[in-house]
Formats: C-alpha cells, structure tokens, sequence
C-alpha cells in the first residue's frame, strides 16, 4: 500500500454543528465504494512530563527533532505520490497538531474527536462510537488525513500503529472499518 493510492478520494463534506467543513464538492456519495481514508498518530514525542492539559504546550508530551523529521518525510511521501493536498484533521494536542503542521499539505482542522482518551479507558467506546459516526457523514473528495492517537487508532481499527505509521482505511456506512493497508514510517 502507498500514499498514492489516496489519489482515487473524493470530497463533499456534510455540515456539523461543532466542525465547520470546508467546501462541498457536488459529487454523489456512493456506499458501496466507499473511499480510503488516513490515520496516523503523530511521530516520536518523548515521555519527558505529565501533561496538565491541551492549553499548554509546554506541559505535553512535544515532537523530538527526530519526530519532527519524521513528520516532514511523511509530508515529503505524500507529494513525492502526487499528493500535495489533503483533508487534514487533527487531535488538538500539540504533538498531533505540530505533526499536521510539519506535513504541509493542507490546512489544519483541530478535531476534539480525536483527542486521546488514554488515562480514561472507560470513555473509549463512546469516543470511538462518535468519530466512526461523525466519519460516515464525511464525503472526502481527496485524500483524509487523521493525525491522532495510538489509542484512538486501537479503538477505530482493532490495529496498534507504530509512532508515524500510517494505517489506510475504508470507512463503510454500516460496516466496520476496513483496514486496507499500512506505511511504515520513515527510519
């Protein structure tokens, strides 16, 4: 599987009263091929502190220059794949949204469902209950980049990424994520 395979998506976005949606597109949604769809969690980030919340930078967990890289090399594979535009959404801790940053490849939109719920294990199911159902109200018309938790990865696909691994999925209307492939991330 390669980033390249995002260049078959297509978008038309359906409002939401808490996520302003960039503009629509027009084209027909068709359930039965539904489009693929990106999620990563952010690169190296160093346990270095415990955080005290998302207003705060310097209390998170922050990218190492090495996570830093690596977020610039991911941005570099999608464009070296004719990809150098895409939906991207983004959990609001700053590790997340300096990995959407260093990507450079669309504007950012800070998500709240993509936010960990590591630490509240019990708030899990009901997370990820609503991103799949706020995902299948998506019409992406290009390629979608989730860049979000290693939990939040867990919950929506049964999988555990690497730091910066890419898992490509398919989200259906009624069926449960599709896994269709992997990118490891860059050494």
């Amino acid at each position: 599987m390669d980033v390249g395979d995002f260049l078959s998506c297509r978008s038309e976005r359906l409002p939401s009263a808490k996520h302003k949606p960039p503009s629509r597109s027009g084209q027909p949604y068709d359930p039965e091929k539904p489009l693929p769809c990106c999620a990563m969690p952010q690169p190296q980030a160093p346990a270095i502190r415990p955080a005290s919340g998302l207003g705060d930078c310097r209390t998170q967990r922050n990218l190492s220059e090495e996570g830093r890289a690596q977020s610039r090399a991911i941005g570099d594979r999608f464009r070296a794949n004719g990809i150098s535009s895409a939906a991207v959404y983004s959990s609001q801790w700053c590790r997340c949204l300096d990995t959407a940053r260093l990507l450079g490849i669309g504007e950012i939109v800070p998500l709240d469902l993509l936010n960990s719920f590591f630490g509240d294990s019990s708030a899990g199911e009901e997370r990820t209950a609503a991103l799949l159902a706020w995902l299948r109200w998506q019409r992406f018309g290009g390629p979608a980049v989730l860049v979000t938790h290693q939990v939040n990865i867990t919950g929506l696909t049964g999988e555990v990424p690497d730091s910066g691994e890419m898992i490509i999925v398919r989200i259906h209307e009624a069926d449960p994520v599709q896994v269709i492939g992997h990118v490891a991330a860059p050494a």
